[in-house]
């Protein structure tokens, strides 16, 4: 065979070799999937956090993609941002509708995850004195291989104690914070609010679906504007004397009640008021409702917290 005649064969089979892949075993076409991604396709986020998720397909960007967020370390919007909430590993799911591909995006936030016997608590618990509980701690962003053990502190060892193993001893009446702190990385740490009251359930707070001011009809307790009628069931004989009941929403003190008789303590807290610039005291969004019952000393004795989101209309 001459020289010319080969490089023509040549020539001839190398298209039809390049479109060898995209064929099935009998030679028919097989039309190619689309390269579907979202970048980053992992995160690692402090908690408060937040990261954008950026969906391609066929490496140009995608609309239409929907995400949902899986656990509950992280949230995500509808246009893929996402906010990192606590300690721990989750993830994030874009489904592209067009070809129905669904894309899994890991999320690990760093930090290190409180349990109390077993069981995930909120960032604050009541404990009555005297109890003995287990702690254990999850250390979450570390590298491989490195060391998951903590360091266990007590803001007030008088209140409460915690011992290297992570057993836990309340003992006076009042307030401690729990920490734990990475042994291989000092910047992650986890914390535990710990109340130590007479009784877990003293005072019990109620909230009334009555509210005034900007609202003149009745909402739900749990979105309410205006005045908010608040009760706080308290029992007497469980607290000293001179001991009072303070009312805060979102961290202002906005009423303080002395604890003279057994039943409940009515309030009406006006969270439509206005600072002397007249803007809004507390703005949309979830605040913190907390009856404290404190001694004549200003020593914590029981406490009561319920998560109200208020509107100002």
């Amino acid at each position: 065979m001459n020289r010319p005649l080969r490089s023509l064969r040549t020539a001839l089979l190398l298209p039809l070799l390049a479109a060898l892949p995209a064929c099935g075993g009998d030679g028919i076409l097989v039309p190619r999937a689309p390269d579907f991604a979202v970048l980053p396709s992992l995160l690692t986020l402090a908690p408060g956090d937040t990261a954008r998720l950026s969906p391609q397909l066929d490496l140009r960007p995608a609309g239409g993609v929907q995400f949902l967020s899986r656990g509950t370390v992280a949230t995500v919007t509808a246009g893929g941002l996402v906010r990192a909430l606590g300690p721990g590993q989750g993830a994030v799911t874009a489904l592209e509708p067009n070809e129905g591909i669904i894309y899994t995006v890991p999320i690990t936030v760093r930090g290190v995850r409180i349990r109390l016997g077993a069981r995930d608590v909120g960032p604050a618990t009541i404990l009555a004195p005297d109890q003995v509980g287990a702690l254990d701690a999850r250390v979450f962003g570390l590298r491989p291989g490195a060391d998951s053990g903590v360091r266990w502190t007590s803001s007030d060892t008088m209140v409460a104690t915690v011992e290297p193993g992570g057993v836990l001893r309340t003992r006076a009446l009042g307030h401690a914070t729990i920490t734990a702190t990475s042994a291989a990385d000092p910047f992650l740490r986890g914390t535990l609010a710990i109340d130590v009251s007479p009784s877990r359930r003293a005072p019990a707070l109620r909230v009334a679906a009555f509210t005034g001011g900007e609202t003149p009809r009745a909402l739900d307790p749990d979105a309410v504007a205006g005045t908010i009628e608040v009760a706080v069931q308290t029992l007497r004989a469980a607290f000293p004397a001179g001991a009072r009941v303070e009312l805060s929403l979102g961290g202002d003190l906005v009423a303080t009640r002395a604890l003279d008789a057994d039943g409940a303590l009515r309030f009406t807290v006006p969270t439509a008021a206005r600072d002397s610039l007249g803007v809004p005291r507390w703005t949309d969004g979830a605040r913190g409702l907390v009856a404290r019952v404190l001694a004549p000393n200003g020593a914590l004795l029981a406490r009561y917290e319920r998560p109200l989101t208020l509107r100002n209309q």
